[in-house]
């Protein structure tokens, strides 16, 4: 075996560990995190004073809700890691309370997804150290087939 096969991989995580750490309001647990099938990360909120972020708010979830659930962590730095070709959380500078409208998110993605995802949570998780400050979470949970049917 040789030196790069032995080079440790940066971990992903799940979504119930990430709505863990949010819970837990102690957010350096995803420093060093991968962006992976279950949990993405955005630097700052989606626009939705623009078309083009309530289409890529739609698609991010959309895409979360086809491949079994998953969240979206808003108020995190990710770069691409120099160890694998993924990005990597470097930093967790946070998000102002108030930064994003709930309503506003929920309501933008049930307008632009069919069938309708159930049980969508938007919602803003504060910081153990200020409580003004904090990340934002889109919990996207996973979908039965016979729920999206109405």
């Amino acid at each position: 075996m040789n030196a790069t096969n032995t080079r440790p991989k940066t971990p992903s995580m799940t979504r119930e560990e990430a709505l863990a750490i949010l819970a837990g309001g102690d957010f350096d647990g995803f420093v060093g995190v991968t962006e992976g099938l279950e949990v993405e990360f955005k630097r700052e909120p989606y626009r939705m004073g623009q078309d083009s972020q309530k289409f890529e708010l739609a698609k991010d979830v959309s895409a979360l809700a086809n491949a079994g659930g998953g969240v979206i962590v808003i108020g995190v730095l990710a770069e691409r890691g120099d160890e694998v070709a993924l990005d990597v959380v470097t930093e967790v500078p946070l998000v102002a309370r108030g930064a994003v409208d709930e309503q506003q998110y929920d309501g933008t993605v049930s307008d632009r997804i069919y069938p309708r995802l159930n049980q969508l949570h938007v919602r803003f998780y504060p910081s153990q150290a200020d409580g003004e400050r904090g990340l934002v979470a889109i919990d996207v949970p996973p979908q039965q087939e016979s729920d999206a049917i109405s």
